[in-house]
């Protein structure tokens, strides 16, 4: 991993450059738990350029940072009081995943579920008279063939796009883009969970200001450091999840460098952070419910240098006419910017299938969405 002040064709890392202009207590205080935190990294190897461009951009300039940073006058409307700080989708944002399904079965495509891709194949001159793609399937949602011959199901395709995490694209890659496989091989990732409580009403002593708090990673809860890194009031960020006689809390865990949450199970992986909120909350009695999601390839790390090795890796795939890479892992992590990768991915297939011009590249979007 890159040290802290590495640069890489300009780029250097968030916390290199803040502690820098604004001095190491910001960083560690209000930094770090904020864009580290959503990142689930530490902004000492995350790259500004791929997390927090802006910051570079004003880095590079004379006079006040914190002036940089400030909204230009002639750059739009500046969100007032009554503006909302978060968006969703009505219903929550799950609904996302069954409006896509539903628009793309009205056009006629066809989806498998519960199906692995375990390699693909070029094939010269297939049916179309140009090189094809041959997709080997497993899983009980590969097909009528799988299994039957002993072997996996097969699907031919003109183009395919890589939308999976970097390390499946490098074993998909490795006996096609050696070198683009060895790059995504290295790419990380940070585990992450988070934990919903039901906490009755009433049993919270604390106000609760605000949509929530980030707990920085220096922080410590009963001499050792702090599980968790963020809570969410979940009721008072979003509204109409509102319920009587209780309040909903969601907090995160999980860091790249800190995976304890992963030798707990789920009952003591709640009952810790429980405890922690307990603490910070002043919160009385014990949780009427509580629901644990793991992602234990959750959030992959930007580190200084990221986007030149991201440059690197579509220029090897693009040697392989018909296949692109796509997702969380390269220009954002974000649902805007991976809406945005996918769609560029599938510019760039169909240009190299059809000898046009790939057309423009994915939008930089990199937050988390809420």
């Amino acid at each position: 991993r890159g040290a802290p002040g590495d640069r890489s064709a300009g780029d250097r890392s968030v916390g290199d450059i803040v502690s820098g202009r604004l001095g190491r207590p910001v960083v560690e205080r209000l930094v770090d738990p904020l864009v580290g935190g959503i990142n689930a990294g530490g902004v000492d190897e995350l790259s500004a350029a791929a997390t927090f461009p802006q910051l570079l951009a004003a880095s590079e300039q004379p006079g006040s940072l914190m002036r940089r940073l400030r909204p230009s006058p002639t750059g739009g409307p500046v969100p007032g009081p009554s503006s909302p700080v978060f968006w969703s989708l009505g219903g929550g944002t799950a609904r996302l995943a069954g409006a896509l399904v539903e628009a793309l079965a009205g056009r006629g495509v066809t989806m498998r579920t519960n199906v692995s891709v375990q390699s693909i194949e070029r094939q010269e001159a297939g049916r179309s008279g140009r090189a094809e793609w041959r997709l080997a399937l497993e899983g009980p949602g590969a097909g009528p063939d799988a299994g039957r011959t002993g072997g996996p199901d097969r699907l031919q395709a003109d183009c395919v796009v890589l939308a999976v995490p970097a390390v499946e694209a490098a074993v998909l890659l490795a006996p096609l883009a050696p070198a683009a496989a060895g790059r995504l091989e290295v790419l990380t990732y940070a585990p992450v969970a988070v934990v919903t409580l039901s906490i009755p009403s009433g049993a919270i002593s604390a106000p609760l200001l605000g949509t929530g708090f980030l707990v920085p990673r220096t922080s410590t809860m009963g001499g050792r450091p702090a599980l968790i890194t963020a809570c969410t009031y979940l009721t008072r960020k979003w509204p109409h999840l509102a319920r009587p006689g209780d309040e909903l809390v969601r907090a995160s865990v999980g860091r790249f460098g800190d995976d304890r949450h992963r030798g707990l199970d789920d009952a003591e992986l709640a009952t810790s952070v429980f405890g922690e909120l307990a603490q910070i909350l002043d919160i009385h009695g014990a949780p009427l419910d509580q629901l644990v999601a793991r992602w234990d390839r959750g959030l992959p790390q930007y580190e200084v240098g990221h986007l030149e090795a991201v440059e690197r890796i579509d220029r090897e795939v693009a040697g392989l006419p018909g296949v692109a890479v796509a997702g969380a892992a390269y220009r954002g992590v974000g649902i805007p910017a991976c809406i945005g990768s996918g769609r560029a991915a599938a510019r760039r297939v169909l240009a190299s299938v059809s000898g046009g011009a790939p057309g423009g590249g994915a939008p930089a979007g990199r937050g988390r969405g809420g």
